[in-house]
């Protein structure tokens, strides 16, 4: 008999932190069950409120289309909830995922710091020729 799978939930303080695996979050049945054990726990009436919700993805080592929508899913049910959620520790893989499949934008990652609008556009804003002064010719 197959024990059934769990995700480890730890808390600490007023943040739960959830710790789905590579297998756990790419399969449908699996996946289905974070989104339940999370909504559980979240439901549990605690002495300490639950303000922060954070998505350990250190073990997660990929991500398919199943394991994207679980990340919205529980953002959703964080928002639902007034939880605030953010992902901890997406391997260059995930992130990579989550960047060209623009889901970035709607998540927020724990540890970085928030740049500042100009710089996150990209724009260049030296003068044109990289700032360099140029040779002017004698008149």
């Amino acid at each position: 008999m197959q024990k059934p799978s769990t995700v480890e939930i730890r808390f600490h303080d007023c943040e739960m932190v959830v710790s789905p695996s590579s297998k756990m979050i790419n399969r449908r049945k699996t996946a289905a069950q974070i989104s339940h054990q999370v909504g559980a726990a979240l439901d549990v009436p605690r002495e300490q409120l639950i303000t922060d919700l954070v998505i350990d993805l250190s073990d997660v080592a990929w991500i398919s289309s199943v394991g994207l929508n679980e990340l919205i899913g529980l953002q959703a049910r964080a928002r639902t909830s007034g939880v605030h959620l953010r992902l901890r520790s997406p391997t260059e893989t995930v992130r990579e995922v989550l960047r060209i499949t623009r889901l970035e934008r709607i998540f927020e990652f724990e540890g970085e710091l928030q740049l500042d609008p100009v710089l996150a556009s990209g724009v260049d804003h030296q003068p044109a020729g990289g700032g360099a002064s140029q040779p002017t010719a004698a008149v």
